[in-house]
């Protein structure tokens, strides 16, 4: 005779769970292991936040906005992945972070604003002044479209610097080709010694003789146009008939990157150079697709990195790190790209640092 009891409801019941409630268990804490290796094996090659994290900094680029004024039909950041993220001025918070920033990077740095188009920010003279103001070499990025009286008011507050204007060119959205040229060419004099300004432009097989004209114009006035490759949706340069590719110099980026093959790369990038974003997002360079890239946000946590290294992306169009000399072409390191990338490769998670967005 069985003399045992049923089991009392509640037996029963966790009988029955304890094998799935044990698997989700496991798979939660694998989740987390994975998570704490990934970010201690990251971490090594962070500054840590207790140190002064901009102590190596030189170069920087802000985009102060991701608006703009103009509606290029060539225009990058509306096309391929970008073409579906918030258009979006960095906050009052973000400003004035960009300052503090601006007085703890080395001095005389290259500060480059940038957007969309930075100028039609409320706050972007007052920023630009202040990148005056702490002693470091301002490069502007604009497509020119506001009066000149603007910028005599940077030009005002320059008492020994650098202001550098690269002013793009966008045909299809001038009133006239001349009175961009005149337009230059007046704040050239205005600005006499304190400001370096120059032109370019995207050019095509149908423009090219109407920038051939401005190019010839602007260079008896001492300023250079060069002219910009045109890229397709996925990044790559297009192909130009030779009559226009005369026209690129050998040292120009597209004519550098051609075949270029840029995985394992040394690059300065993080170490040396921010990209700062409208958000306060921090980023190694252009590309967004390691963890490794996201450095943090400066309204928050942002970390640099402690020593140049391998870039990660197979294709590298970032041209303000190319220009400044931040790439070392001649040095490759494909034993540490593979263990770097080995450690994202098992981050089921999109970097901690990106902690904050104050928009």
């Amino acid at each position: 005779m069985n003399t045992m009891s049923k089991p009392k409801g509640w037996v029963k019941i966790w009988r029955e769970i304890k094998r799935p409630v044990k698997q989700i268990g496991q798979a939660v804490y694998s989740l987390y292991a994975v998570k704490g290796a990934c970010k201690k094996g990251l971490d090594a090659y962070f500054v840590p936040n207790n140190e002064d994290v901009y102590k190596n900094i030189d170069c920087l680029e802000f985009t102060i906005t991701s608006k703009c004024n103009y509606a290029c039909e060539y225009c990058v950041a509306k096309l391929g992945k970008n073409k579906n993220q918030d258009m979006i001025h960095a906050s009052d918070k973000t400003i004035e972070n960009f300052k503090i920033v601006l007085s703890k990077i080395k001095k005389n740095s290259r500060v480059k604003i940038t957007g969309g188009e930075p100028i039609i920010h409320p706050k972007f003279f007052e920023t630009a002044k202040e990148v005056v103001k702490n002693g470091h070499r301002l490069v502007v990025g604009t497509n020119f479209s506001l009066p000149n009286h603007h910028f005599e008011q940077v030009i005002d507050a320059i008492e020994d610097g650098e202001f550098r204007v690269i002013a793009s060119l966008h045909l299809s959205q001038v009133e006239s080709v001349d009175s961009f040229v005149n337009k230059v060419i007046s704040l050239k004099k205005y600005g006499q010694s304190k400001i370096t300004i120059s032109v370019v432009s995207v050019v095509t097989e149908e423009n090219y003789e109407i920038l051939k004209g401005a190019k010839e114009k602007l260079a008896l006035e001492g300023v250079k146009l060069s002219f910009q490759h045109l890229k397709t949706n996925d990044g790559d340069f297009v192909e130009y008939a030779p009559h226009i590719m005369q026209h690129f110099p050998e040292k120009h980026i597209s004519k550098r990157l051609k075949g270029f093959k840029s995985y394992g790369t040394i690059c300065a990038a993080g170490y040396r150079f921010l990209k700062i974003r409208a958000s306060g997002n921090v980023s190694r360079c252009f590309s967004e697709h390691k963890n490794l890239y996201d450095l943090g946000n400066i309204n928050n946590l942002c970390q640099p990195l402690r020593i140049p290294l391998p870039c990660l992306a197979s294709k590298c169009t970032c041209l303000l790190p190319i220009n400044n000399g931040l790439i070392d072409f001649e040095n490759c390191d494909l034993e540490l790209a593979n263990e770097i990338d080995s450690i994202n490769d098992n981050c089921p998670f999109q970097s901690p640092r990106i902690t904050a967005n104050d928009q």
